[in-house]
């Protein structure tokens, strides 16, 4: 067993350094730089990515609820029990969850503030801040 996961593991690693290519390679796609969309993209996109950050947030601390009450109700009190590991995998998996939510609201807070910056700039108007220093 201790074999087959490490030849597992080594062949991932050997398939991934394959396929990495250098960006002056033939047959490489080189990314150009990012399109500028309008302010109704940005906006439209943070609101997805906030819808998407509570939903993802909702179900992880669902998750770790169930979690921890699965493994309560199966657990000795010790984790060298078979019992533990569901409700651990579930309160753990509800924590990653969590984790990969924030990142989300964060993602959706940078695209909020990009449509915010756009529109300010296509008014004509002086930003918040610099008018607040003024």
């Amino acid at each position: 067993m201790k074999l087959f996961i490490t030849l597992l593991l080594f062949s991932l690693v050997i398939s991934s350094g394959l396929r990495a290519q250098p960006p002056g390679a033939p047959g490489h796609k080189s990314k150009g730089p990012a399109p500028i969309m309008d302010s109704a993209y940005y906006m439209h996109e943070s609101k997805k990515l906030n819808r998407g950050s509570w939903i993802t947030l909702g179900i992880g601390a669902a998750l770790f609820i169930v979690g921890d009450l699965v493994y309560k109700n199966n657990s000795t009190g010790s984790l060298n029990g078979f019992n533990a590991i569901p409700g651990t995998f579930l309160m753990i998996l509800g924590g990653t969850s969590a984790i990969v939510s924030i990142v989300l609201f964060t993602k959706a807070a940078n695209y909020k503030e990009k449509a915010n910056t756009i529109s300010l700039i296509l008014k004509h108007e002086d930003f918040p801040r610099l008018a607040q220093l003024a």
